[in-house]
């Protein structure tokens, strides 16, 4: 399943990726759905992930109804972009994978978008249209915070 979500936010760019980029451990401070979250070590890291250099962590724990970790597997300061993979998912996902980008719409303006690609286990796709209706509300809930979140702010 393959969701696209899009977020206008009246701040600059730069101050939007701080928040999304930088920080990105720190999602807890800013996103209700979230209700704790944490940094994560490079020993953290599954074998099967390689973090890039340029990241600022290796990755987030966060705490929702589920604990997931979420390891950063590629990331550009330069782009304002990142992409991060879900490990210790619920079963009936297999994988969970978000590219996350800022873009600037002007010097106050900012579109966020978040490319986010689920892959469900077997009879689970089946329910991809209900699914889809509850994380897009999901992210789409985290989007909003952000921008109310850096809106704030600035």
């Amino acid at each position: 399943m393959h969701l696209l979500l899009e977020q206008r936010i009246n701040a600059p760019a730069d101050s939007v990726w701080q928040v999304l980029g930088t920080q990105f451990a720190d999602i807890a401070e800013w996103a209700t759905f979230v209700k704790s979250s944490r940094a994560i070590s490079q020993k953290e890291v599954p074998a099967s992930f390689t973090v890039p250099a340029a990241a600022p962590v290796p990755g987030r724990e966060t705490m929702t109804k589920v604990k997931v970790v979420e390891v950063i597997t590629a990331f550009s300061d330069e782009d304002r972009s990142l992409t991060f993979e879900g490990t210790g998912l619920p079963r009936i996902i297999r994988r969970a994978q978000d590219i996350q980008s800022v873009a600037a719409e002007g010097e106050n303006t900012s579109t966020v978008t978040f490319e986010i690609d689920f892959d469900f286990v077997g009879p689970f796709a089946a329910f991809s249209p209900i699914l889809r209706r509850r994380m897009t509300k999901t992210f789409g809930g985290i989007l909003v915070d952000l921008k109310q979140h850096v809106e704030a702010a600035n």
